[in-house]
């Protein structure tokens, strides 16, 4: 099936180019806010995090959230050399063998600068360490272009149409998402049925550190079901392309066996191709709205990505068309989305 995603949609390239490691989304941030103001009310935190609630929610209506994180694998800088490079550590899941070297964007206060990183000595896991070179001839010049300690690394960008409907870029994981909360609200916002629930659509900061944002937004919106974009790994049984991939179990969440069925029969009616994972390591900030309230039914439909976390991640736009529309049918099946 052709997916009905453009490739170079703006918005989307834009997500996909905008360097925001965890606890600096603020660009991808901006972009979501302009994106989904429209569609109803902006509601702001202490975090770089928002949420919006779509303009035709009634009061007394159970709660949905469909949520997505903002930030992607990155670097910040420990420190500045006397020869101007720079002494880098990564922040979030990247493995520092895929490091030699990378061209890679510094945001500092003042402006952004290109330069080239690379592993610096052996790999040691987290406590691997890194130097950046930016072009700075010395520690004076680099501190007098506005470079400080904790500024924001990223993969520099390159979004790459390939064959077959493939995209390759370095920001998939979790640009995907935060593109999918901006389809979503836009087609809901055009949808003439009542949907007999209340729906928000809540941007998340640090998944990759912890998922400190989820846990800020779950305790806000309190919601009753809630349905978490994010990308995987394609292996095993799920492939690129295939469709949807809903998580059943994983460290974040599992999801009970009739729920399951019921999403099932949902994405049989809409003729809608889904996959299934099952594993017990890792997970999502889907974690920080399982548990709230008197807790709540957390869906994850997630995106398959080779080379996950790398410098270029490749995804099939065809995967973000069918979790777009099992995404819509899932909200407008929300009451029949029940764990009893």
């Amino acid at each position: 099936m052709k997916s009905e995603v453009p490739m170079l949609d703006p918005i989307f390239k834009a997500l996909l180019e905008a360097p925001s490691p965890p606890g600096n989304e603020h660009p991808t941030r901006e972009i979501l806010v302009k994106a989904l103001e429209p569609y109803g009310t902006i509601h702001e935190t202490r975090w770089t995090g928002f949420y919006m609630s779509l303009a035709s929610n009634k009061p007394g209506q159970p709660d949905v959230v469909l949520t997505a994180h903002m930030d992607s694998p990155g670097f910040t800088v420990r420190d500045i050399n006397e020869d101007g490079t720079l002494d880098i550590i990564h922040l979030g899941g990247i493995n520092p063998n895929v490091v030699q070297p990378r061209l890679v964007t510094l945001r500092t206060s003042k402006k952004n600068y290109t330069g080239v990183l690379q592993l610096n000595g052996e790999a040691q896991g987290k406590l691997s360490s890194y130097r950046g070179f930016f072009g700075f001839k010395s520690k004076k010049i680099a501190a007098g272009k506005g470079v400080h300690k904790g500024d924001a690394i990223a993969w520099r960008p390159e979004v790459v149409e390939l064959e077959g409907n493939y995209l390759t870029s370095s920001h998939p994981d979790n640009r995907v998402g935060c593109y999918l909360l901006i389809e979503v609200a836009k087609a809901l916002s055009k949808q003439k049925k009542k949907l007999g629930v209340n729906v928000h659509f809540a941007a998340t900061g640090c998944e990759e550190v912890g998922g400190r944002g989820a846990r800020i937004m779950g305790q806000m919106i309190e919601p009753e079901l809630a349905i978490c974009f994010d990308t995987t790994y394609e292996e095993g049984s799920v492939k690129m392309g295939e469709g949807s991939t809903i998580c059943l179990s994983d460290a974040s969440v599992i999801l009970p066996m009739n729920v399951r069925d019921k999403i099932i029969k949902i994405a049989k009616k809409e003729k809608i191709p889904i996959q299934w994972e099952v594993y017990n390591y890792a997970g999502t900030d889907a974690a920080g709205f399982r548990d709230v309230g008197a807790g709540c039914l957390t869906i994850c439909p997630l995106v398959p990505s080779l080379y996950n976390h790398s410098p270029h991640e490749i995804i099939s736009l065809d995967d973000i068309d069918s979790t777009k529309r099992l995404a819509i049918a899932m909200v407008n099946k929300a009451k029949e989305l029940k764990v009893v």
